[in-house]
């Protein structure tokens, strides 16, 4: 039996994505807390993961529209109070 390992030719890209998932973490924790750093972390995160699925938009609709949502949530009048954003 053989096992084999995959890797990504470009080092970049598992920063970046290792890079996303801490951002999605930590700003998923703090939101969750009510913590006020949290909401411009999160907003952040969602904008960069946004940008990220358009370079490669057919692929990735679903994402685009869950990431759409998160920042249609985030950017409601209650929400934005409760992280004291105007």
């Amino acid at each position: 039996m053989k096992i084999r390992v995959g890797y990504s030719p470009d080092p970049d890209d598992v920063f970046m994505f290792h890079a996303l998932v801490a951002g999605k973490v930590a700003a998923g924790a703090g939101l969750l807390k009510s913590r006020r750093w949290a909401w411009p972390l999160g907003l952040a995160v969602v904008g960069i993961d946004i940008a990220l699925a358009l370079l490669s938009f057919p692929g990735s609709i679903f994402r685009l529209l869950f990431d759409a949502a998160v920042v249609y949530l985030l950017l409601r009048p209650a929400v934005r109070e409760r992280f004291g954003q105007r």
